[in-house]
């Protein structure tokens, strides 16, 4: 599950209509019981999670919902004490749903693609290229990381993606991906190579002038791999971004020391 919202604008966090919005799902999630990648937020802590460098599926600047199994469009706002409206949903498979998932235009055509991985305890690693169909919405499916375990990226594979991150790691301008396997996440015996390396790696974002994408593959270890999620920022003030897990393995950080 994630939320997909309006480009970040001066003032976007004093904003009662967004505010209002991301209220609403996080509420209904508490109704239901059920949160983003089996983590609990309280309805502030998760309101300033979901703001940071998501963008509606649409262009405008409503909050969609984004899973799995499709995408929410929120529809426009209604005069106070009107009915809203009910969400449209568009139904896709963006895979059978398991980590993160991320808007950012890949191919740098000004729309809004899908990054994820296709399965939280299987294999696959895709970005979903949008593209108009009918005068709407649709996708295209690029994979990364192959579904089937013995098909690699020049040699790169390994199961249970169940964490994803996007971060311009190597500071040219582009967003990479970031990921790994999760150890052990139902036992030795739960889930396809369980006691497999636990991999760390980042995946570089190419993109030719005509627009064509291609991923390279760096490990960063393979002794550590993900939890439900990781965390990116610069923990050091040197402007490179580094890279923090936490799982079964235990807690891992790793500073970013550059080009050697």
């Amino acid at each position: 599950l994630a939320l997909s919202m309006g480009l970040p604008r001066q003032g976007y966090d004093d904003d009662p209509g967004h505010r209002a919005a991301m209220r609403r799902i996080v509420e209904a999630c508490a109704r239901h019981g059920k949160w983003p990648c089996c983590n609990t937020y309280d309805v502030e802590d998760f309101a300033a999670k979901v703001r940071d460098g998501f963008r509606a599926i649409t262009l405008r600047s409503e909050v969609d919902l984004l899973m799995a199994g499709g995408w929410w469009e929120q529809p426009a706002p209604v005069a106070a004490g009107s009915t809203p409206p009910a969400w449209t949903k568009h139904p896709f498979a963006f895979g059978t749903g398991g980590a993160q998932m991320h808007t950012y235009d890949v191919d740098g055509d000004g729309d809004l693609d899908v990054i994820t991985s296709l399965a939280g305890h299987g294999y696959g690693l895709s970005w979903f290229e949008s593209v108009k169909k009918d005068g709407g919405i649709d996708f295209v499916e690029h994979r990364i990381l192959s579904d089937k375990a013995d098909e690699t990226l020049d040699g790169v594979q390994f199961s249970q993606l169940h964490s994803v991150g996007l971060v311009d790691i190597d500071g040219d301008g582009l967003k990479d991906i970031v990921t790994g396997k999760r150890f052990w996440a139902h036992g030795p015996q739960g889930d396809p190579d369980p006691a497999g390396s636990p991999y760390l790696y980042w995946f570089k974002l190419h993109r030719d002038a005509d627009k064509k994408v291609s991923w390279t593959a760096h490990k960063i270890d393979d002794a550590s791999g993900v939890g439900t999620q990781l965390a990116v920022g610069d923990l050091n003030g040197d402007k490179r971004p580094d890279i923090v897990v936490g799982n079964k393995k235990g807690g891992f950080v790793f500073i970013q020391e550059g080009t050697k």
